[in-house]
């Protein structure tokens, strides 16, 4: 049965882990198993074939026709065949009425194409189109970490709250067993043991609602990232050792890099258009007939004059706007690492406040028994300064979790 598991999960793609786990290996192990590599894959192989239709520029193929005219007057026809390969050619005729067959033999080379072809400007804007796709792959793969991260901190939150408030509940367990010995004996009034029994049920109620959380967030990692952890303990969120502002230093990058590819694209496209709208077309060529056995040197020259080339223009206007885009983005870029700065020293602070907090209501707490057991205050006072320490001390693990998760989201973001 074992076996059988084994391969289900394996033709899934599931990955099941066992012990302990932690958010490095994850993301380690979505880098090499998401969707999103063999997408990049495929544009890859896109690519390459780009690359050898390109290459192959005229020679790709054979190009082969064929045409036949009828004469009322010869009462015959006559066919033209010719075959092209490149700038080579050949043309047979089979004229009317006669079995005398000729044939031109020729070689014709656009010196246009031959200084700077449509095919050399395609191969050099494919190598500008590769390194897009490689950083839109990279962009994908962050947007999926920053998720995974994400998802990561809020199991972990839910997890120690979990854990925290079960805590709470032992605790109070143990004290319901003392209050109860006490009203048998008359010591403590009914609403004493009544408020100590309401805090363990909210409790309960609490605790039954995020083992719940925990375990849709156990189907999250299952169907959105192919993760089986309900076996596996998930290790806190290590704190990464860097200087924040060394983490930073590469933050959005890859959003630049593909601004200055595209731009890039563009500055090519126009590179041949200005090419292309300048230089005139030339051919020259030489051929042999055989009808009248001589050979022939062939001269083409055409240019279009006094026209208006939108395209050009276009490009031309399409480059200046994402020069500007470039240049925003830049500012914004910047802005965005001040904010990111200001997030992580407000996660810092929400985390040390809270610390605190918790520290100092749970010395009120202590207290607070001490003086119920002296008389000196009630126990809903006790049960108000308890939930006062679970909420702060929730609090602390939540911000220390999300602190954390932070820094890993600048880290992926600067990768």
């Amino acid at each position: 049965m074992k076996k059988v598991f084994l391969l289900i999960y394996c033709s899934l793609g599931i990955i099941s882990y066992g012990k302990e786990i932690n958010l490095d290996m994850l993301l380690n192990e979505i880098s090499r198993t998401s969707y999103q590599n063999r997408i990049y894959e495929i544009k890859q192989n896109t690519n390459d074939a780009k690359e050898k239709y390109y290459k192959l520029d005229t020679f790709n193929g054979v190009e082969t026709s064929v045409s036949s005219e009828y004469s009322n007057r010869e009462d015959s026809f006559q066919t033209t065949g010719k075959v092209s390969y490149g700038p080579f050619y050949v043309e047979g005729t089979k004229p009317y009425s006669s079995d005398d067959d000729y044939a031109v033999f020729g070689i014709e080379k656009s010196l246009k194409d031959l200084i700077f072809s449509k095919s050399d400007s395609e191969l050099d804007k494919l190598g500008i189109s590769r390194e897009i796709d490689r950083v839109t792959h990279e962009k994908n793969m962050e947007t999926q970490k920053i998720d995974l991260i994400n998802l990561y901190r809020d199991y972990k939150i839910n997890e120690l709250e979990l854990k925290i408030k079960k805590n709470g509940l032992t605790t109070l367990k143990k004290e319901e067993e003392n209050m109860k010995k006490s009203f048998n004996l008359g010591a403590i009034a009914k609403i004493e043991l009544d408020t100590l029994q309401y805090s363990i049920r909210n409790l309960e109620i609490e605790i039954k609602n995020l083992e719940d959380n925990l375990v849709k967030l156990q189907g999250r990692f299952y169907y959105e990232y192919k993760f089986d952890i309900r076996n596996s303990a998930l290790a806190e969120i290590a704190p990464v050792e860097k200087n924040i502002s060394e983490l930073l230093r590469k933050y959005g990058a890859k959003d630049l890099d593909k601004l200055k590819y595209q731009k890039d694209l563009t500055s090519e496209n126009l590179k041949y258009l200005k090419y292309d709208d300048r230089m005139p077309e030339i051919s020259l060529g030489v051929e042999h007939s055989t009808k009248f056995d001589e050979n022939r040197v062939v001269a083409k020259f055409s240019k279009r004059l006094f026209d208006f080339n939108i395209d050009l223009e276009e490009e031309k206007n399409s480059l200046l706007e994402q020069d500007v885009t470039l240049k925003q983005k830049i500012d914004e870029n910047e802005a965005e690492k001040l904010k990111a700065m200001n997030n992580y020293y407000g996660y810092l602070k929400e985390y040390e406040v809270n610390k605190n907090k918790a520290e100092l209501e749970l010395s009120k707490y202590n207290i607070r028994k001490l003086e119920y057991n002296l008389g000196k205050v009630n126990y809903i006072d006790v049960m108000e300064s308890f939930d006062d320490y679970l909420d702060y001390e929730v609090a602390k693990e939540k911000a220390i979790n999300t602190l954390n998760g932070y820094i890993y989201e600048i880290m992926v973001r600067g990768e």
